[in-house]
């Protein structure tokens, strides 16, 4: 299963490239959902998807700090690029609900990462740097 969720989040950051923390981004939030308005980028890639009438790019940011070089702190959350997120129409309901689908599921999968993180209890913080070394070693650079 954690093979599974890092797969998958290696695929999320891979697709949000290097711009982890670009300063057009929300972050994953209840009381905001995204709207028509939050997607701002145009389609650039038309010869390949015609057929495509919207693109929601979301991914999963990984922090990770220590203050006294022996404990790690570690956050994890969504978030969506709404330079990079572009719509054809801003007048269906559904499509707009299947595109935040795209965010919330970028979020259950940062929920599951957060519930393995806060799971691990380890004697020394052997367990947790191999941890944070194997998710640096999947974050493409």
């Amino acid at each position: 299963m954690r093979s599974i969720i890092f797969i998958t989040v290696l695929s999320l950051l891979y697709t949000t490239g290097n711009t982890l923390h670009a300063q057009d981004t929300l972050h994953w939030n209840p009381q905001h959902v995204i709207t028509w308005a939050d997607f701002k980028g145009t389609d650039t890639h038309t010869e390949l998807r015609n057929d495509e009438m919207a693109c929601t790019t979301s991914g999963i940011a990984i922090d990770i700090r220590s203050s006294d070089g022996r404990n790690l702190y570690v956050t994890i959350y969504t978030l969506f690029y709404p330079g990079k997120s572009y719509t054809k129409t801003d007048s269906s309901t559904y499509l707009l609900l299947h595109e935040r689908g795209h965010f919330d599921l970028a979020e259950l999968y940062a929920r599951k990462m957060r519930k393995e993180m806060m799971e691990l209890t380890p004697t020394s913080n052997t367990a947790v740097a191999k941890c944070v070394q194997y998710i640096i070693s999947i974050t493409p650079l």
